[in-house]
């Protein structure tokens, strides 16, 4: 019988760095209502999201909902919105992960192009 060394495989866990990704579409059109969804890995039971949007590269975050769960999902529902007279055809879509008992945030970005009315 061969003895395991403890410590030997203790050193070979690996932990999972927390990682969140978005899906959903990715164009819609002019003002539908169309859901995106947060999927996490690596994280502790309880799960803090946070959404926002902005509609150009230079504007700030625009804040969108807050979620604290224990599901590895959360979703996003909303409506965007484009107009003739706007430069820019979609919008940028943002989550941030915070993860019980871990230190630091993790976030993914989206882009969602809106079809003209």
């Amino acid at each position: 019988m061969n003895k395991v060394d403890v410590a030997e495989v203790e050193n070979t866990v690996e932990t999972m760095t927390p990682q969140v990704s978005i899906s959903g579409p990715t164009t819609v059109d002019h003002g539908e209502n169309e859901t995106w969804t947060a999927n996490v890995t690596g994280c502790g039971s309880t799960k803090i999201y946070e959404w926002y949007y902005k509609p150009n590269p230079a504007a700030p975050w625009g804040y969108g909902q807050y979620t604290s769960t224990s599901s590895n999902s959360d979703s996003y529902f909303h409506a965007y919105y484009n107009y003739d007279w706007d430069p820019y055809q979609g919008y940028f879509l943002r989550v941030e992960l915070q993860c019980q008992g871990e230190s630091g945030m993790w976030a993914d970005e989206y882009y969602i192009t809106v079809n003209p009315i």
